[in-house]
C-alpha cells in the first residue's frame, strides 16, 4: 500500500481536543500519552469502531513519530498489520486510541483498504501524517 493519511488539528476527537486546548492554555499539566494504537474500522470511529472480525486482526501499538521540516508529525518507521489469512473486507477508516481506548484521531480513507492473504496492510515510513495548520 502506498497511502498518505493526513489529519488536520480540527479532527482531534473530544478527549484529545480538550487535552490539547488545556495544554496550550496551561490549564492542566500535560499528561504523556503512551501506548498509542493504530486501528482499522469499517465504520466511522466517531460513531462506532467496527474492527475486522478476524482472529489475526489486532490494533497495532505504535510510538515512533518524527517531526518533518514543515512541522508535521509522521510515522518514523514502517507499520505492518498481521497478514490476513482471509479477506478482511473493505476498510474505510483508520483511528488512533490511547492506552485507555479513548479515541484521539480518526480519518476516512481516500481509497478503501482491501486486506487479504495476498495484500496485508502496510504503512511505510511517512505514510501517516498529522498536519497542524
Amino acid at each position: 500500500w502506498k497511502l498518505r493519511l493526513s489529519f488536520l488539528l480540527p479532527t482531534l476527537e473530544g478527549w484529545a481536543a480538550n487535552m490539547f486546548i488545556n495544554q496550550i492554555f496551561s490549564i492542566i499539566p500535560m499528561i504523556p500519552v503512551t501506548n498509542l494504537k493504530l486501528g482499522l474500522s469499517y465504520t466511522d470511529p466517531k460513531i462506532k469502531i467496527t474492527r475486522p472480525d478476524n482472529p489475526e486482526y489486532r490494533d497495532q501499538e505504535y510510538m515512533h513519530w518524527d517531526v518533518t521540516t514543515e512541522g508535521n508529525l509522521i510515522n518514523g518507521t514502517r507499520l505492518l498489520f498481521p497478514t490476513p489469512r482471509s479477506d478482511w473486507g473493505d476498510i474505510s477508516y483508520v483511528f488512533i486510541q490511547d492506552e485507555k481506548d479513548r479515541l484521539l484521531l480518526s480519518s476516512s480513507l481516500t481509497h478503501l483498504l482491501k486486506p487479504n492473504n495476498f495484500n496485508p496492510v502496510v504503512f511505510e515510513e511517512g505514510d501517516i501524517c498529522f498536519m497542524f495548520d
